[in-house]
């Protein structure tokens, strides 16, 4: 990595949300609109036809939630990180090699895809990321949770700065009543390597 911002030892989580900014409505969309509602009223014809669907209710808005490498911590303690302020990237530097991040992902939403970024300069392994289900029951006890993973990259080839996306097919619906939503990093063992292997952003796209 090129540049050493920060290093530490981690033991609490950080969470992170990056939500996507919402266009404006133009003038010629903002006539249409107003033209269709009052073909509408005048009981002309559908209100609302030629409206695109995030519009008419047809289909939900899209969004994503991205989390930074910087936002991972341990998946125990203490968990020993290296992280550049300039990429956003983590490696871990001590025994502990995985690290996680949570999502916060809206209810009843279907999750599309996972795209990470991240750097691999070591031939001899590479960076695993999981998208993890962990669901406890609503009212009851239990003594450990049900833990899914919904889609899992590594990167092959050592390909340095690189970025990958997986499908998520069949789309999980996000149930936040009783689970939550992570994302985990598998680093080199015992992290070998160093910031060879390092994590710097991992983007979940979903559809409500």
């Amino acid at each position: 990595m090129s540049t050493l911002s920060h290093s530490t030892t981690r033991d609490g989580p950080r969470h992170g949300v990056d939500r996507p900014p919402f266009g404006r409505l133009t003038l010629s969309a903002a006539a249409h609109l107003a033209l269709a509602l009052a073909i509408g009223i005048a009981g002309a014809g559908p209100a609302l036809a030629g409206v695109p669907e995030a519009a008419t209710g047809a289909a939900g808005p899209a969004g994503s939630v991205s989390v930074l490498g910087l936002e991972f911590r341990g998946d125990r303690t203490p968990f020993e990180f290296s992280s550049s302020l300039d990429s956003g990237a983590l490696w871990c530097s001590g025994a502990i090699s995985v690290a996680e991040a949570r999502l916060a992902l809206p209810d009843g939403a279907q999750l599309l895809e996972m795209r990470v970024w991240g750097t691999d300069d070591l031939p001899s392994h590479g960076l695993r990321v999981s998208l993890v289900e962990s669901c406890l029951p609503n009212l009851l006890p239990a003594a450990t949770p049900v833990n899914t993973v919904l889609g899992q990259l590594e990167s092959v080839g050592s390909p340095l700065h690189y970025t990958q996306a997986l499908a998520l097919d069949p789309a999980p619906v996000v149930d936040s009543r009783d689970c939550t939503y992570w994302v985990r990093a598998q680093f080199a063992p015992l992290c070998a390597g160093g910031g060879s292997l390092a994590v710097r952003k991992v983007r979940v796209r979903y559809q409500r």
